[in-house]
């Protein structure tokens, strides 16, 4: 007969989640969104094995509070680089439009177009990995 899980079989339960584990948690994010940009682009078959380790990390019990993924940090890094996975839409040609569609700014100028195609191209193969 199974057993109903007691708080004794889920780590981090309690009221309060160290912050120094969030932050970890969001340096590995940034890593990965990183890696995703850097190999993916280039390369979408890069994206895999990164894919697989964000999955192994984000879903193991241990890296969890109190049974529930922390998978939304990683998510939001996904939501402020490239919106257009979430349906943001605007126009390239202008400011907001691109500011929408999570283009780049290297210092006052935007990124070149196919440095920004290969960064969505990254970002893209690592959100379907």
């Amino acid at each position: 007969v199974p057993r109903e899980p007691s708080t004794q079989d889920i780590p981090n339960n309690g009221t309060e989640l160290p912050s120094l584990f969030i932050y970890l948690m969001n340096i590995c994010a940034k890593g990965i969104i990183s890696q995703f940009i850097s190999e993916g682009g280039a390369n979408p078959k890069a994206a895999d094995p990164v894919g697989v380790f964000t999955a192994q990390v984000f879903s193991h019990k241990d890296f969890s509070w109190r049974g529930q993924s922390l998978i939304d940090i990683l998510v939001a890094k996904f939501r402020v680089v490239c919106p257009v996975l979430f349906g943001s839409r605007g126009n390239e040609k202008t400011e907001k439009g691109r500011q929408a569609l999570g283009w780049k700014k290297d210092g006052p100028s935007w990124i070149p177009e196919q440095a920004h195609n290969n960064r969505m191209a990254g970002l893209g193969a690592g959100f379907a990995s």
